[in-house]
């Protein structure tokens, strides 16, 4: 998220500087390993709390379906973001660099949100060490 915020900081930076097109491109790396970092940590956990239940009771799990639905939110601004990548090579429908750069954003702030809430209050649900 503020990887991304800095990116913009310069795309914008030389947009201002006379260039046409701004390289929004150089987005994509970024928040795609983002994307896909959060989705790897989701398939594990799942994968966790069925192989193992006892030790991610229903507390933990709460918290984690609470994340659940930040990431669910973060996949849908993803997946419509490519959308508009396929159909009109653009990260949003509009012509403003500015729209492209808010898509892209909304959906780090979730990715965000969904990541905070594992971190911040998952390890209290956590009942000792050895889990």
């Amino acid at each position: 998220h503020d990887t991304f915020v800095d990116y913009a900081s310069l795309v914008f930076g030389e947009a201002d500087h006379g260039y046409k097109d701004p390289p929004l491109d150089l987005f994509f790396g970024p928040v795609v390993a983002a994307s896909k970092a959060l989705a790897q940590t989701f398939q594990l956990l799942a994968f966790l709390v069925m192989r193992h239940p006892s030790c991610l009771r229903s507390a933990s799990r709460s918290v984690i379906h609470r994340a659940l639905v930040s990431f669910a939110e973060a996949s849908r601004r993803e997946v419509a973001t490519m959308w508009w990548m396929v159909d009109i090579g653009h990260f949003s429908n509009t012509n403003s660099p500015g729209k492209h750069l808010q898509q892209i954003l909304q959906m780090l702030s979730k990715a965000k949100e969904s990541a905070s809430i594992l971190t911040q209050e998952l390890p209290s649900f956590i009942e000792g060490s050895e889990q």
